[in-house]
C-alpha cells in the first residue's frame, strides 16, 4: 500500500514540475495601475523585457501597409503610434499576432489598432524593449502592443502618474 502512495506522489510531483513553469509564464503579473511614461524614459533598463500598463492619448497613428502578420508578410497592415501621457512619449508597434504552433500552419491575426485613431485616450499593456546600437553609443526604447482599450479622457493630474 505504501508503494502505491509513493507512485501517486511521484507522478503528481513530476506533473507539477512540468506544468508549474508554464503556468507561471502564462500568468505573468502586470501592475494594475498605469505607470508614467516619464519613468520609462528616465530608467529604461528597469523596465526592459517587461510588460507594463500605460494610459495616454494617441498622438500619431501610422499605418504600415502589409507589415503585420506572422511569417507570411502582407496579410495585415501593422500600426505604429506614439502614446503621450503628459510625462513623456513612447513609440508603440502593433504587428498583429500569430496563432498556431510552429509545426502547424500559422495564421495571422488582425492587429488591434484598426479601431483607433489619433486623439483617442487609451489604456495599453505593452512589452518594453530597450534596443542598443551596435557600438552601444545610442539606444532606443519601444513597446510592442499586447492589449488596448479605449477609456474616458484623462485629466492632467491623473494621466499615467499613479504612484
Amino acid at each position: 500500500m505504501m508503494y502505491a502512495w509513493r507512485i501517486i506522489f511521484m507522478a503528481s510531483y513530476v506533473w507539477w514540475l512540468g506544468i508549474g513553469p508554464s503556468l507561471a509564464v502564462a500568468t505573468e503579473l502586470v501592475r494594475e495601475e498605469p505607470i508614467p511614461i516619464g519613468d520609462l524614459v528616465a530608467n529604461p533598463q528597469a523596465f526592459n523585457m517587461r510588460a507594463v500598463r500605460l494610459q495616454g492619448i494617441i498622438k500619431t497613428l501610422q499605418v504600415i501597409p502589409g507589415g503585420g502578420g506572422c511569417q507570411v508578410q502582407g496579410v495585415h497592415d501593422a500600426y505604429a503610434f506614439i502614446l503621450d501621457d503628459h510625462t513623456g512619449e513612447l513609440q508603440i508597434f502593433d504587428r498583429g499576432d500569430c496563432r498556431g504552433s510552429a509545426t502547424s500552419r500559422r495564421q495571422a491575426v488582425k492587429p488591434q489598432m484598426t479601431e483607433f485613431a489619433a486623439g483617442d485616450t487609451v489604456e495599453v499593456v505593452i512589452d518594453i524593449s530597450l534596443l542598443y546600437s551596435p557600438n552601444f553609443g545610442s539606444r532606443s526604447l519601444e513597446g510592442a502592443l499586447r492589449w488596448v482599450k479605449r477609456i474616458p479622457p484623462l485629466s492632467d493630474d491623473t494621466s499615467g502618474t499613479s504612484p
